[in-house]
């Protein structure tokens, strides 16, 4: 059996628990099948998504991250952070100067979809 085999039936097995779980713990089992199946969807795109170097030497575990995959997700996670505390500093400003009051939870949400999407963005524009 070579490494990506081995990857791929112990994270078969891993989306079977974590389905099973689901399934189990909120009553439906059409949620349990739907989360195994999109667990392993995520295991499978990860190792075609060219993220990660693989090695069949190695068991259950092939995937090894090489300096270039660091690098972008390091300049990935600087631009989030660049444009979250900017976000962050625009809502002091407004209400901490412009019009005192409180923040509304959803402006505070929206910094974290926010940079999130900018590191998701970021990261595919740079391994393009």
């Amino acid at each position: 059996m070579t490494g990506m085999s081995r990857y791929y039936v112990t994270r078969s097995l891993l989306c079977v628990a974590v389905g099973a779980v689901i399934g189990l713990g909120f009553s439906n089992w059409w949620l349990g099948v739907l989360t195994a199946l999109a667990t392993f969807a995520s295991f499978v795109w990860i190792a075609r998504s060219g993220r990660y170097v693989v090695r069949d030497e190695t068991s259950a575990a092939p995937m090894r991250t090489d300096e270039m995959s660091q690098a972008i997700r390091t300049r990935a996670a600087r631009d989030s952070f660049a444009v979250q505390t900017l976000y962050l500093s625009a809502l002091v400003i407004c209400f901490g100067l412009i019009t005192p009051g409180d923040v509304p939870v959803e402006l505070l949400s929206l910094a974290l979809a926010l940079s999130f999407l900018v590191y998701v963005v970021s990261d595919w524009r740079q391994r393009r």
